[in-house]
């Protein structure tokens, strides 16, 4: 199973297997900020802010690293507010 990136348009992209999205929550959750609403609420609701953030950010870990990068462009596409939903693809 996967997890999706959506904003109020619709669907943005992948966001991580399950697995792989509890490893970064695991890393986010202590970060502060958009990062840890993301990762505690699943919503942000300031893209921007996200954005930043994730620039800022680094793991040595390269499965949450991955999901850093692929978070950075998606948040950059985002609308009004970025939604990590296990809902369908597209």
């Amino acid at each position: 199973m996967s997890l999706y990136v959506y904003d109020l348009n619709g669907y943005l992209g992948d966001a991580a297997s399950i697995s792989g999205w509890a490893s970064f929550v695991e890393w986010g959750l202590l970060k502060g900020g958009e990062v840890t609403r993301l990762t505690s609420k699943g919503i942000s609701d300031k893209p921007a802010q996200l954005v930043e953030q994730l620039r800022a950010l680094y793991s040595p870990d390269p499965g949450v690293e991955s999901i850093r990068v692929g978070l950075l462009s998606l948040a950059g596409k985002a609308e009004d507010c970025v939604i990590i939903s296990e809902g369908e693809e597209g």
